[in-house]
C-alpha cells in the first residue's frame, strides 16, 4: 500500500483528501503543520507528498525546495496544489513533479499520484 503524506493547513481539505484517497487503497498521512513535515517524511517515508503552496507560517515552495535539495528525499514525488498560483511559477521554483488548481478534481488527484507512484525510482 503506497503512502501519501498530505501536508495542508486546511483541515476540511485534509479529511476530504484522505477520504477519497483511502478510498483508492492509499495510506494516508495528514500534516497540517507545514513546519513539521521534513521530520514527517524521515518518519513516516512517504512514497509521494501532496503539499499546499501556502501553510500559514511557512511556504510549501521552500519546504519542497528543501525536499528536492536532500540526497536522501529528492526521488520523492511531490505534487503541489494551490488555489492563488502560478504553475509554471511553483514548478520553476521549487522543482515540484506537478501541480493541481484548488479546488482539485479529484480523478485528477488520484490519476497524478498514480502516475507519479508508477513513473518514480
Amino acid at each position: 500500500m503506497e503512502r501519501v503524506l498530505v501536508v495542508d493547513d486546511n483541515i476540511d481539505i485534509l479529511e476530504v483528501v484522505e477520504m477519497i484517497l483511502k478510498n483508492h487503497g492509499f495510506e494516508i498521512i495528514l500534516n497540517p503543520k507545514g513546519e513539521e513535515t521534513l521530520s514527517y517524511v524521515e518518519t513516516f517515508a512517504p512514497q509521494i507528498i501532496l503539499l499546499d503552496v501556502f501553510l500559514g507560517n511557512v511556504n510549501g515552495t521552500d519546504i519542497c525546495r528543501q525536499l528536492k535539495a536532500n540526497p536522501e528525499t529528492n526521488h520523492i514525488p511531490v505534487i503541489m496544489f494551490s488555489a492563488h498560483s502560478n504553475i509554471n511559477a511553483v514548478m520553476d521554483v521549487c522543482k515540484a513533479d506537478d501541480f493541481i488548481a484548488k479546488p482539485f478534481d479529484m480523478k485528477n488527484l488520484v490519476a497524478k499520484i498514480q502516475f507519479h507512484l508508477n513513473h518514480s525510482n
